[in-house]
């Protein structure tokens, strides 16, 4: 229900079409799950810390993209961005927190993390729909800048420095492995 709204709601902004919009959460979900498994590789080529504050600006500078979009083109292309950088997040999230808390915290850090990680999807679509109901389809991006903006500072002040490994000595990517 709340997606054919916000479909609605976008077909008024940027005269798209239900089937085109689906475009918009098809191109974030695909170009999610292709980096996912990357994000290991990329964590230990660049660093954790490094890869995981590069995703977090990417993936707010991605929002402000699709908040500023003025065609459906724009919007699936940043929306593509936003899911490519989003794909480090989540799994560089959880190694960082292994990384930082001793064996016998661990589980309760984990158990704060998943809270964050349920209560997205649960209050994410209510919100939603009162940020496009209220303000305007572009604010459900627009939303994600200032906790982007904290994130970023609080990574770069609390996330433990990791050893970026010999890039000649890292584990070599395998270009057929990526492409199939």
């Amino acid at each position: 229900m709340m997606e054919s709204y916000f479909a609605n709601k976008l077909e008024l902004g940027l005269g798209a079409t239900v089937s085109e919009v689906g475009w918009v959460v098809t191109g974030y979900a695909i170009a999610n799950v292709v980096l996912i498994p990357l994000s290991a590789w990329l964590g230990d080529y660049f660093g954790r810390k490094t890869y995981f504050i590069f995703s977090l600006i990417g993936f707010t500078l991605a929002s402000v993209l699709c908040g500023l979009a003025f065609n459906l083109s724009m919007l699936v292309f940043s929306r593509i961005l936003q899911g490519l950088c989003g794909g480090g997040l989540l799994a560089k999230a959880q190694a960082i927190l292994f990384e930082t808390f001793p064996p016998a915290e661990q589980g309760l850090a984990q158990a704060v993390f998943g809270v964050g990680v349920i209560a997205g999807p649960a209050i994410g679509p209510t919100l939603g729909g009162f940020l496009v109901d209220g303000l305007g389809w572009r604010w459900i991006f627009f939303v994600n800048i200032p906790f982007g903006i904290v994130a970023v500072a609080m990574s770069f002040m609390f996330c433990p420095k990791t050893k970026i490994r010999v890039r000649h000595k890292a584990k070599p990517l395998i270009g057929s492995g990526l492409g199939f």
